[in-house]
C-alpha cells in the first residue's frame, strides 16, 4: 500500500513539472491579443454595414480575408452576443472556438 502512495506522489509531481497542468506561455500574448482587438473593432464595423446593407449575415469573403494575429481566419457571428447584430472573434492561441484563449469582439 506504502508503494502505490509513493508512485502516485511521483506521477503527479512529475506532471507538474513537466508543465502538463500548467498552461503554456507565450510571450507575445499580450501583443497578439491586442493586434487581435483592433482586428475585431474594424471587422465588426464591417460586418455590421454588411449586414444592414444585404440584410444577412456576412461572411468572412464578405467582409475581408483579415487573419487574426496566429494566422488563422477570424469567425463572424450573427446574430452577436449581448444584443449586438454581427460579432467576430479570434480562435486565440489554441485553435479551438470557445476556450479560454479567445478574443472576442463582446469582451
Amino acid at each position: 500500500m506504502l508503494v502505490g502512495v509513493r508512485v502516485a506522489v511521483i506521477v503527479i509531481a512529475g506532471v507538474g513539472a513537466s508543465g502538463g497542468c500548467a498552461p503554456e506561455r507565450d510571450p507575445r500574448m499580450a501583443e497578439n491579443v491586442a493586434a487581435a482587438r483592433v482586428d475585431l473593432t474594424r471587422l465588426r464595423g464591417a460586418a455590421e454595414a454588411f449586414m444592414k446593407t444585404h440584410g444577412k449575415c456576412p461572411t468572412a469573403a464578405d467582409v475581408e480575408s483579415a487573419r487574426d494575429p496566429w494566422g488563422r481566419s477570424y469567425v463572424i457571428l450573427c446574430p452577436g452576443q449581448k444584443g449586438h447584430a454581427v460579432d467576430v472573434v479570434s480562435r486565440g492561441r489554441d485553435g479551438d472556438l470557445g476556450t479560454t484563449d479567445d478574443v472576442r469582439s463582446w469582451d
